[in-house]
């Protein structure tokens, strides 16, 4: 093999780890500022936020890690009333649901007729 052909092969390789190192550096940023957010959900739902006599702190803390842990967050969403409404939560994924249900109804009808007009 002649040298000018190792020269072309190995700037070749070079070019090619230098790119894969810089998408991969860039992907590694990217998924960082996707999972943040994520853990910082995680994180916020397990904060007690409530003080010694029970009434809401109601402001996001500075600490990134909570100093106490704890499901009564859960407990409240799952059994306090929501503007006189047992049991809300339910009440809302129950909502959810039903639009969901229509809007893919609606979605499928509106496709099928294109899908139609376009056979």
């Amino acid at each position: 093999m002649s040298d000018i052909t190792k020269k072309k092969f190995s700037s070749q390789s070079r070019n090619r780890r230098v790119s894969l190192a810089v998408t991969y550096t860039i992907l590694a940023v990217m998924a960082i500022i996707w999972l943040i957010p994520l853990v910082w959900i995680f994180i916020s739902a397990f904060r007690c936020e409530y003080q010694a006599d029970g009434t809401f702190i109601g402001r996001v803390t500075s600490n990134f890690f909570p100093k106490a842990v704890g499901f009564e967050n859960f407990r409240l969403l799952f059994t306090e009333k929501y503007y006189g409404v047992d049991h809300a939560f339910l009440r809302w994924i129950v909502n959810t649901l039903i639009i969901s249900v229509i809007d893919c109804i609606i979605s499928t009808f509106l496709v099928l007729s294109v899908a139609y007009c376009i056979a």
